[in-house]
């Protein structure tokens, strides 16, 4: 019986210091230099500032997406700009990829919240970004040099491209605000 115990003690001190070192590699191996100095260039290999024509060769090998080609793709008139608007697949409900001038500018990553949380994208993006720049109830913000991630409630992810004063964070928040105003449109339409 002795003997028995003394065995799960080493099995126990084993896996606590097991367990230590995990907890010191994790915390020691990401110090907050580490965290947070990736910028985020978009979802996948698909990123912003990409021109039209290399985010439709790339959505066409994504495992994540339904595209189907040009009946994706839109032109928006009024503000030049190009979207595309494409179905997902398992964890992806739908992604949105708005253009300016060309290049990818806008990335609207909506996740189907059957298969995610919104606290598991928090925590992995907290993971990899450290914390957000601003934290509010409905989303948490990361700033970066030229990039703003956002995630949204109910559960959505953002890539926005920040270049100069022309097109400073609320001008690129206004790209995907304008998408919406005209998404709502088409749907409110339908009835």
């Amino acid at each position: 019986m002795l003997l028995k115990n003394r065995v799960r003690v080493r099995i126990f001190l084993f896996l606590f210091a097991l367990f230590l070192l995990d907890f010191v590699g994790i915390c020691g191996g990401w110090s907050q230099s580490t965290i947070g100095s990736v910028i985020p260039k978009g979802f996948q290999n698909i990123r912003l500032g990409d021109s039209v024509d290399n985010v439709k060769a790339l959505l066409k090998k994504s495992v994540y997406f339904y595209y189907r080609g040009d009946p994706d793709v839109s032109f928006l008139p009024e503000t030049e700009q190009t979207l595309i608007e494409v179905s997902g697949r398992h964890y992806i409900k739908r992604g949105y990829f708005q253009f300016k001038n060309g290049r990818l500018v806008v990335i609207i990553i909506e996740l189907n919240r059957d298969n995610l949380d919104y606290y598991t994208m928090y925590k992995a993006l907290t993971n990899k970004y450290g914390n957000p720049t601003s934290l509010s109830p409905s989303e948490a913000v990361w700033d970066f040099k030229g990039v703003r991630l956002s995630l949204e409630k109910p559960l959505s992810v953002k890539y926005m491209r920040v270049i100069g004063s022309e097109e400073s964070p609320g001008n690129v928040e206004n790209l995907g605000k304008e998408y919406e105003t005209e998404a709502l449109k088409e749907f409110l339409g339908q009835f």
